[in-house]
C-alpha cells in the first residue's frame, strides 16, 4: 500500500483510542514533566511533539498518516463521542503539559533592561495563545463576566504579563520590549506573523467569553458599546478572522488596495442607503467587507491610532502582520496539537 492510500485507508478505532490514550498517560506521567523542566531540553514545545508523535511508532502507523487521521475523526467515526472526548481531552492536556514546562522553568531573577530576543518573543507568542485555550482560563474570564459584568479584557491582559515574567522577563520592561517590537524587527516577517496571531487569539477568546457568557443568559457586559452581534455575522467573522490568518503580509496588502476604494463608497453613503446595500451583498462579498474591516482596524493599531496591550490599551496585540508561514507551522504541528506553533 502506498503512501497516499496508506493516509486515505481509514485507522481502526482501536488504534486510534489507544494513541490518545497512551498520549495522555504519558505526558501526565511524572518522568516525562521532569524531562520537559530540564534546561537541557531547549524546546520543551518541540520535545513535547516528537514524544507525542512516537505514540505511532508501536501501533506499526506512520506518525504525518496517523495525525491526518485524528484530524479526519468526525468523518471517520461519526457520532462517536467517547472518541472526541478523549482527543479533546488529549488536546487539553498537551497544552497543559506545555505551559507547565514552562512555569517550571521560570527564572529566579527577572530582566529588566537588556532587549527581548527574537525566540523569547515566539515563545511568549506560542504560550499566550496556549494559555487561552486552558480550561481554567476560561472559567476565569467566565468568573470575571458573571461577578463584574464587564469584558475580560483585563483578565487577559494580566494573563499575558504573568506570562511575560514566566519567561523571565518583568512584567512592564516585557510590555515595553512587545511596544518597540515593529521598530526592532521591521523586517521580520515570521516574527510580526506571529505577533498578529496573538492579537487575533487574544481577541477571539474574548469574544467567545462574552457569546458564552450571552449564552447563558448574561447580560451585554458593560463597555462592549453594541447590541449583541447576530449570530450570522459572529459566524462571518470567525470566517474572515481565519482567512486573514492564512494570508501572507503581502496578500493582505494586496487586498486592502482592492477593497479599499469599494469601502470608501460605502462608507460614505447615508447610513439607510449603506444597510441597504449590505443586505443585497452575497456572502461572499459580506465576508470581504469584512475582513477588510479586521485589516483596516489593524493597519490603525500598528500606526498607534488605536491602543494595544503593550501600551495599556483596551485591547490585546502588538504590530499586525499575519501570513501563510505561520499559519503552515500551525497546521504542521502534531495535529491536534496546535501549541507551539513556532517550534516545527
Amino acid at each position: 500500500m502506498g503512501v497516499q492510500d496508506a493516509a486515505q485507508a481509514r485507522l481502526p478505532r482501536s488504534h486510534v483510542a489507544t494513541f490518545l490514550q497512551t498520549g495522555i498517560d504519558m505526558m501526565r506521567s511524572d518522568e516525562i514533566k521532569q524531562l520537559l523542566r530540564d534546561p537541557a531540553v531547549e524546546r520543551p514545545g518541540l520535545k513535547l511533539i516528537e514524544l507525542q508523535r512516537a505514540g505511532w511508532e508501536p501501533l506499526n502507523v506512520d506518525p504525518d498518516v496517523g495525525c491526518g487521521h485524528l484530524d479526519r475523526i468526525n468523518d471517520e467515526f461519526p457520532g462517536d463521542k467517547d472518541l472526541l472526548r478523549l482527543r479533546e481531552e488529549f488536546v487539553v492536556q498537551a497544552m497543559k503539559s506545555y505551559v507547565q514546562a514552562l512555569t517550571d522553568r521560570k527564572p529566579e531573577g527577572l530582566e529588566r533592561s537588556r532587549p527581548m530576543p527574537r525566540q523569547t518573543f515566539l515563545e511568549f507568542f506560542d504560550l499566550c495563545d496556549a494559555s487561552m485555550d486552558l480550561p481554567e482560563t476560561k472559567e476565569r474570564l467566565a468568573k470575571h463576566l458573571v461577578e463584574t459584568n464587564s469584558l475580560p479584557n483585563s483578565v487577559i491582559i494580566q494573563i499575558q504579563r504573568d506570562l511575560l515574567e514566566v519567561l523571565g522577563f518583568e512584567r512592564e520592561h516585557g510590555c515595553a520590549c512587545l511596544s518597540r517590537l515593529g521598530q526592532d524587527f521591521p523586517k521580520d516577517g515570521e516574527l510580526q506573523q506571529r505577533a498578529q496571531m496573538w492579537m487575533l487569539k487574544a481577541k477571539s477568546t474574548c469574544e467567545q467569553a462574552v457569546a458564552l457568557h450571552r449564552q447563558a443568559g448574561g447580560a451585554i457586559p458593560k463597555g462592549c458599546g453594541v447590541q449583541e452581534m447576530p449570530k450570522e455575522m459572529a459566524v462571518l467573522r470567525e470566517r474572515a478572522m481565519a482567512e486573514i490568518s492564512a494570508m501572507t503580509p503581502l496578500e493582505r496588502g494586496d487586498f486592502l488596495e482592492k477593497m479599499s476604494k469599494r469601502c470608501q463608497i460605502v462608507k460614505d453613503l447615508p447610513e439607510a442607503d449603506r444597510e441597504r446595500y449590505m443586505k443585497k451583498l452575497s456572502t461572499a462579498e459580506r465576508l470581504d467587507f469584512t475582513k477588510a474591516t479586521i485589516l483596516s482596524f489593524s493597519v490603525m493599531q500598528e500606526r498607534g491610532v488605536v491602543p494595544s496591550m503593550a501600551r495599556g490599551g483596551q485591547l490585546t496585540g502588538v504590530q499586525p502582520a499575519g501570513g501563510q508561514q505561520a499559519h503552515n507551522q500551525r497546521a504542521a504541528a502534531t495535529k491536534p496539537v496546535t501549541k507551539p506553533t513556532q517550534q516545527q
